[in-house]
């Protein structure tokens, strides 16, 4: 609650320097996504979200914050990000498989590598450490639930699911 506290303000701030609507002919494409002390902004050009970033880095150092450098970067979606345990890229569509629409790439949102070797990592430990079958099965399912709810929001997400139920 308090970094919410802290940070409110930031989007509106954003979006005053950024507009969605164009003006002068110039559009920003510029979006900020934020939960808690998380944040993505996503943008058209390299040099606007420099610029999104010092502004970012202003308004933390008027709250006494600084911008963690070392958790922050600039990618291309093509590259992709991991946020808040989901791995988010751009990549092209298969024209063999989508020939029904113009759109050439796609938008990519699944589990990220981390979230993955996690909950693998945390099911291998409950099966090591437990003998007894009724209490492997209680042990297991509030952790595959909890993960598999958590992710299901995105349809690539599904492929995530059935490698890591072939991995036990």
């Amino acid at each position: 609650m308090l970094c919410n506290a802290v940070l409110d303000g930031l989007e509106p701030l954003i979006r005053r320097k950024f507009p969605l609507k164009p003006i002068k002919g110039i559009r920003y494409k510029t979006y900020i996504s934020r939960f808690a002390d998380d944040i993505v902004v996503t943008g058209n050009s390299e040099e606007n979200l420099l610029v999104v970033k010092d502004t970012i880095s202003d308004f933390l150092k008027e709250r006494g914050l600084t911008l963690k450098e070392a958790k922050t970067r600039i990618v291309k979606i093509e590259t992709g990000f991991d946020f808040l345990g989901f791995n988010i890229c751009r990549k092209p569509i298969n024209p063999k498989l989508n020939k029904s629409s113009n759109q050439k790439t796609v938008l990519v949102i699944k589990p990220s590598q981390k979230s993955v070797r996690s909950v693998t990592d945390k099911i291998r430990a409950v099966i090591k450490s437990t003998n007894n079958m009724a209490a492997l099965v209680k042990k297991l399912n509030p952790i595959i639930r909890g993960w598999g709810n958590y992710f299901k929001i995105s349809y690539h997400s599904q492929a995530t699911f059935i490698k890591i139920g072939h991995n036990f």
